[in-house]
């Protein structure tokens, strides 16, 4: 890889299992990737990989997806942004999509009701809605963002799927005829993008938008600079602050271009070449996205690349929901304005992660005195083996929250001047949920550690959180996990937990039996099931 432009780039990883096929930042230095033939969306963070020696394939579990996605980052929610994952067009026989992934980060993550049905060639977000193209690159359908979450749930459980045929609207790429000595554009190798406040459409033959006059209306569109010529394979955009866009083109000959700005009005400039290959064996440009410093990471012959700044463009680059300029050493260079993260995600990605600002990590210690361990996350260095797991927290806001703490904190106990505490008879998820409640007020519960939230709050004198977890673990037996949840209720004693397994057991005794943990209830428990559905 060469450049004609003297800009310096790097390799910041290598031999990855296969090509990445998405690329998009999540927030700061984090970004989201996916690769070939692998369905999981993974995160990696830039200034770990800059100041560390070359990473082979560096991943880590963003979220399990059970289909081919592409993720695509909304804005909104409780913690400010949500990952929504866009079934995407496969080869081979596709089956029908109905369900899609959405997810704040690897702990918060839920299914809910597709808006629509199906597989997309791609997906963009521009003004709140997610916009998608049909996986034969002609059609276009929009989603409000409202359909997936509202601005004060954490993450959603379901979708508002109501009154489909006002809400998204569909479009034909054709749309009203295109101004004089113009073709419509071709749908080979066509790329959606979406900035700040406009919706772009590539292929190789140019770059698209909306005219002005029909701004609502995805599927009218109109050239806005010459045709490429070239052999599209990727592209990243994102808005300036002189209400133009910035484009990036990455082809299947390993070229990276840099498109004219983007603005309502053709444009009679040409792209100038910005990279080129050399000699990697893939030379395709897989993947690419634009950095909030000025940089653009790109993927090819399954490595990871960045560039330094991008020089000449003109203008800066805002982030989604900001449109003032933002100082800097120079102004030929490329700047993108970032909003501050929301107090809630900045507290979870604490808690979760540790660093600056966490001066205590939690360990938790199973019933039987040994450590808990975890294996939710992947961890290439570590060969996939489980390892002891740590939350993380600020002594001042568990002690403010919970008198356990203050008393271990503030007392003459040794926990007072220690980094790691151990917390006894809990599991490791229990103790995570519980901690992030107390630093976020976000209480998120799962059928799996459900009961030992209510055992692990009760035991810290947290009255409100054991009562909700009960009363979440009730309300959500079921006769496939009714035998593991009774289990649970026995061993740390809660009787009117017991009792509703007991009863959803006998009620349905010839679907429970083949459920887990069945086998492993003990003779009375069966006895109770058993009169319990001869008294019904």
């Amino acid at each position: 890889m060469s450049s004609d432009w003297n800009i310096g780039f790097s390799c910041l990883a290598d031999k990855f299992p296969s090509s990445i096929r998405e690329l998009c930042q999540l927030e700061g230095d984090t970004i989201l990737f996916c690769l070939e033939g692998d369905t999981a969306v993974y995160q990696a963070n830039l200034c770990e990989l800059r100041n560390a020696p070359l990473k082979k394939h560096p991943r880590k579990l963003f979220c399990e997806v059970p289909y081919l996605g592409i993720p695509v980052v909304v804005e909104g929610g409780k913690a400010g942004r949500v990952v929504v994952v866009i079934p995407a067009k496969s080869e081979g026989k596709d089956s029908e999509i109905d369900q899609w992934l959405v997810a704040v980060d690897f702990f918060s993550q839920a299914l809910i009701p597709a808006p629509l049905k199906g597989r997309w060639s791609g997906a963009a977000v521009c003004n709140d809605r997610i916009h998608l193209l049909d996986s034969e690159g002609r059609r276009t359908c929009t989603v409000p963002k409202d359909m997936i979450f509202s601005c004060t749930s954490l993450i959603p459980s379901n979708c508002s799927a109501c009154n489909i045929a006002l809400k998204i609207g569909v479009s034909g790429l054709g749309g009203p005829p295109p101004p004089r000595g113009q073709n419509r554009p071709s749908t080979a190798n066509s790329i959606l993008l979406g900035t700040e406040s406009r919706l772009l459409f590539c292929n190789d033959r140019g770059v698209f938008g909306p005219q002005p006059e029909y701004s609502t209306f995805v599927g009218a569109v109109r050239y806005l600079s010459n045709p490429t010529g070239l052999s599209l394979s990727a592209a990243a955009a994102a808005a300036c602050t002189d209400a133009t866009d910035a484009v990036l083109l990455g082809t299947a000959t390993g070229e990276i271009w840099m498109h004219p700005k983007v603005s309502t009005h053709p444009s009679n400039q040409q792209c100038r070449l910005l990279l080129h290959s050399d000699d990697a064996p893939d030379k395709k440009i897989s993947a690419m996205a634009l950095l909030p410093d000025g940089s653009l990471l790109f993927s090819q012959d399954r490595k990871l690349y960045i560039t330094d700044d991008i020089p000449d463009l003109g203008g800066r680059l805002c982030a989604r929901g900001r449109s003032a300029a933002c100082g800097g050493r120079d102004s030929e260079r490329l700047r993108i304005c970032s909003k501050p993260l929301p107090v809630a995600r900045v507290m979870r990605n604490l808690v979760f992660e540790g660093g600056e600002g966490a001066d205590i990590a939690l360990v938790a210690e199973g019933g039987d005195g040994g450590v808990a361990l975890s294996s939710s996350k992947v961890d290439d260095n570590n060969n996939g083996q489980q390892r002891q797991q740590k939350v993380y927290g600020m002594k001042w806001m568990l002690s403010c929250r919970c008198d356990f703490f203050r008393t271990a904190f503030s007392g003459p106990f040794k926990e007072a001047n220690q980094s790691v505490m151990q917390i006894p008879d809990t599991s490791f998820e229990a103790l995570r949920c519980v901690v992030l409640y107390l630093h976020t007020d976000m209480l998120e519960l799962r059928d799996s550690f459900a009961v030992d939230v209510a055992a692990f709050a009760r035991f810290l004198g947290l009255i409100w959180v054991q009562e909700e977890a009960e009363r979440y673990a009730e309300h959500h037996v079921s006769p496939s996990n009714c035998a593991s949840l009774l289990l649970s209720a026995e061993r740390l004693q809660f009787p009117s937990l017991r009792e509703s397994c007991v009863k959803c057991a006998a009620r349905n005794l010839k679907v429970a039996v083949d459920a887990p943990r069945f086998a492993d209830l003990s003779k009375q428990a069966m006895f109770d099931i058993l009169k319990a559905q001869k008294s019904m």
